[in-house]
């Protein structure tokens, strides 16, 4: 069975919070204007980065 996917569109200060819980049911996908931020969820959480 393939994984359920879901997208998270901000990785602000409660987004992110939530985006370390989704990696655990779903496969990730994430936006944000920040790419730090990007950058910091993918190396941390293993998500994808797409364009917001």
């Amino acid at each position: 069975m393939s994984m359920k996917q879901a997208a998270l569109y901000g990785l602000g200060n409660m987004a992110y919070l939530v985006a370390e819980r989704i990696p655990k049911h779903f496969s990730l996908q994430v936006a944000d204007l920040d790419k730090t931020s990007l950058v910091k969820a993918q190396s941390a959480l293993g998500v994808m980065i797409m364009r917001p």
